[in-house]
């Protein structure tokens, strides 16, 4: 079964890889483009092209926070309005390019490694129990099962309740005003 789980874990590495590197070329491309092009306006137009032809090939997903649609109609706006400022024309050029972030393929990643090493390391209740030559337990496992004992002594055993205590400190606490032992008495 690991086998099986380590090729098809490998196997999906690979296409990630793939994904990612074609992910990364475009998108170098496209900066290409936008450090090529002189004017602001055009910069964050090139970028807004790049972005949603990403988006609609699924190579990244749309940010909610962030509206395309009014984007576009703010560039288109910029054009001939003088109104809008370089400064707003920068905040949106930095908006696409955070759009442009390879997040998902390292993520990916990441979570694919970790299923290999999951699956490198063989599982502990496979292995025979180590024994001393004297046929005494390590001390490791005679802690853990001191431990267990424990816990379990504290999580199942029932724990004394003084109720006539626990009953006038729940009365001083809900009875500190009318309002609060009106609300109390319509919740029982």
């Amino acid at each position: 079964m690991s086998e099986t789980l380590s090729s098809v874990t490998n196997i999906k590495l690979a296409e990630i890889s793939k994904q990612r590197a074609m992910f990364e070329n475009t998108k170098a491309d496209l900066l290409k483009k936008v450090a090529a092009e002189p004017k602001l306006r055009e910069k964050a137009a090139i970028l807004l092209e790049g972005v949603k032809k990403l988006i609609a090939a699924g190579e990244i997903k749309a940010n909610p926070s962030m509206s395309i649609a009014n984007i576009e109609k703010y560039l288109s706006q910029a054009r001939y309005d003088l109104s809008v400022s370089r400064k707003l024309l920068q905040h949106w050029q930095a908006k696409l390019e955070n759009e442009l972030t390879s997040l998902k393929f390292e993520y990916a990643c990441l979570c694919g490694h970790l299923v290999e090493e999951c699956l490198s390391v063989s599982p502990p209740s496979l292995k025979a129990p180590f024994k001393s030559d004297f046929g005494f337990e390590t001390l490791a496992e005679t802690d853990m099962l001191d431990q267990r004992m424990k816990w379990e002594a504290l999580a199942f055993a029932s724990f004394p309740t003084d109720t006539a205590a626990l009953q006038a400190y729940l009365t001083r606490l809900f009875m500190l005003s009318p309002v609060i032992a009106k609300a109390h008495l319509t919740l029982r």
